[in-house]
């Protein structure tokens, strides 16, 4: 499947593609008081009405003719640009590449338009032709058919046609992929799926003495052997690369190459920077759009939901990854301008819900077993590092970063409820969760704190933390009224009534003080706080909550579902702005800077 290689996309269609098969610590204490005030009086929503538009070797293509070409013992540097090539690849002298290995979580391809996409990690591919003909390389191919993408493992040992594994391959398996060499022609082309937990490690001797002079960890658009052509890229989204090195030493900027594919008929891909571990990412398109602020990530209703998206001012992007249905992702803004997103996504099974990051810092799928119709939580830290927390499938509260893996952190928490986490200025994080016992609990950093105050059923907290290092929690309280919690006033009242089932988002404000968004009784998006209290008339659908940021230059933002079942978003300056996207029953977006 190399640039140069032709690929027997036949193989796509045939049964070789797969499908893949302690104890709480709160107290029990009196529940939080009643409101002092009435609801607010109902006001019209939003408007119902249509929703936005939502093998013979073929001759080298001419628009590949840019590449550059190898000399014999020479060093060979690939462009900048390729005709179906996204990824980093490193040349050298011959015989100085032994090995190179990368991860990846195998992305969730969009069929609609056809087409054909690989992953791979080899050896010799960007040498070029006619002087070296020879790529050794082992991946994943998503291939559509019929309009579905059908998934499949492989090898190739150029020009020989791939090789086809029989082992299951499904989106959102974790996938390493390593091609080694031993004697100058000894290859070892080693391909582990992690969450389907089989293994393929296979040896084989080329007659000849081969160059080993480039390393390349790659996404494809594959050549069709009987026309010689480019096939179609199809979408698929955003996919993140890990632990992407040659001869044990981690692929940078300094020492590889980053190539863009720009291919007029096949699409485009764009390749993002190479971070210290390796990683980088791949986007379709718009994929995942990581420029802009603010980020939202939600599920899109298309294909009848599961598909994690992202929205920026400049447009929406497809995720490369399926979310659970009936939850919600969340998001994190990193320095620099990258996001990291958390959220639940289905085993290979769909009987687990289970812990899934993607984003410009990692895309991973922890395996961690999460608690059914519960949601996430993501914060980071100034320094780029991030926190997750979530409920567990044993109903414990558990932490996960990339460095820990998951953590119990020893309390029970309430079945269907999700928590909140913030990260403190002065280090560290806090996080508020409604425990068993259906009071409010704030753990981390800072306190281990169980305050007493009785939370509504289903519902859960928003903790929020500000630059002077204080932290506030907003939530439902068991009387159905929105009220906010901190370590200098306690609980406190907000004097409005809650819609059953929701949740407020609670932000911090850059001068000082907080806001809340929350779905009123009424069913009206309402925020209120130290900046303003302010019925913003629109209709938010059933149970579904909104999520508040503070935007530099607009104060404050809140992205929700409207009662028309399409992402808006909604500011001071602007309203009610709809934003083109479906989202389904029982979901909620998530916005940050």
């Amino acid at each position: 499947m190399r640039v140069l290689r032709s690929l027997v996309v036949l193989a796509l269609s045939m049964a070789l593609a797969l499908a893949g098969t302690a104890a709480a610590r709160a107290a029990t204490a009196a529940p939080a008081g009643q409101d002092h005030r009435p609801a607010p009086a109902p006001a019209p929503g939003v408007q119902t009405g249509t929703k936005p538009h939502l093998e013979s070797r073929p001759q080298v293509p001419a628009h590949l003719a840019g590449r550059a070409a190898a000399r014999p013992g020479g060093v060979i540097n690939p462009a900048a640009t390729s005709g179906n090539w996204s990824g980093y690849a490193q040349s050298t002298a011959n015989d100085a590449i032994a090995s190179v290995t990368s991860n990846w979580v195998q992305p969730w391809v969009d069929c609609r338009s056809g087409g054909a996409v690989s992953t791979w990690v080899g050896i010799d591919g960007a040498q070029g032709a006619p002087f070296f003909p020879n790529v050794e390389q082992t991946g994943t191919l998503a291939a559509c058919s019929g309009g579905a993408a059908h998934y499949s493992a492989w090898y190739e040992m150029a020009p020989a046609a791939p090789i086809y594994y029989g082992n299951p391959v499904q989106p959102g398996d974790n996938m390493t992929a390593t091609v080694s060499v031993a004697n100058r022609n000894t290859y070892t082309l080693r391909l582990v799926d992690i969450t389907q937990q089989w293994t393929q490690n296979t040896v084989i001797t080329s007659p000849t003495f081969l160059p080993n002079a480039s390393a390349e960890v790659i996404l494809e658009a594959p050549t069709d052997a009987s026309t010689g052509r480019i096939v179609p890229l199809p979408d698929f989204g955003f996919a993140g690369f890990n632990g992407s090195a040659s001869n044990g030493t981690y692929m940078t900027a300094a020492n590889s190459n980053a190539i863009d594919m720009a291919d007029p008929s096949g699409g485009i891909a764009t390749t993002g920077g190479i971070g210290g571990t390796g990683y980088f990412t791949v986007s379709h398109g718009n994929g995942g759009n990581v420029t802009g602020t603010p980020k939202i990530a939600f599920q899109s209703s298309d294909f009848g939901g599961g598909l994690l998206h992202t929205s920026t001012p400049s447009g929406a992007g497809y995720l490369g990854q399926t979310i659970r249905q009936n939850t919600s992702p969340a998001v994190t803004s990193l320095p620099g301008g990258g996001f990291e997103t958390a959220f639940a996504s289905n085993s290979p099974t769909g009987s687990r819900a289970v812990l899934t990051v993607s984003g410009t810092a990692l895309t991973f799928n922890t395996q961690l077993g999460m608690m059914p119709n519960s949601s996430p939580a993501i914060a980071a830290a100034p320094d780029g590092s991030f926190k997750v927390v979530f409920q567990s499938d044993t109903g414990q509260l558990w932490s996960y970063t990339p460095q820990t893996g998951g953590v119990p952190l020893g309390y029970q928490m309430m079945p269907g409820t999700s928590p909140s986490i913030a990260a403190l200025a002065g280090g560290g994080y806090e996080t508020a969760f409604q425990a068993d016992t259906g009071l409010l609990w704030e753990v981390g950093s800072y306190i281990n704190f169980n305050t007493q105050l009785g939370m509504a059923s289903g519902t859960s907290p928003s903790i929020a933390a500000a630059s002077d290092g204080n932290f506030q929690v907003a939530f439902q309280a068991n009387t159905g009224g929105l009220w906010t919690q901190d370590l200098t006033r306690g609980g406190v009242p907000q004097g409005y009534t809650m819609a059953p089932g929701t949740s407020p988002s609670n932000t911090a404000l850059a001068g000082g003080g907080y806001e809340t968004a929350f779905q009123a009784d009424t069913g009206l998006l309402w925020e209120v706080g130290s900046y303003i209290n302010f019925n913003t008339r629109l209709g938010m659908r059933a149970g579904t909550s909104p999520s508040i940021t503070a935007v530099p230059g607009i104060v404050l933002e809140v992205a929700f579902q409207a009662n028309t079942g399409v992402l808006y978003t909604q500011d001071l300056a602007h309203g009610g702005v709809p934003q083109g996207q479906g989202m389904p029953q029982n979901s909620s977006p998530a916005i940050t800077t």
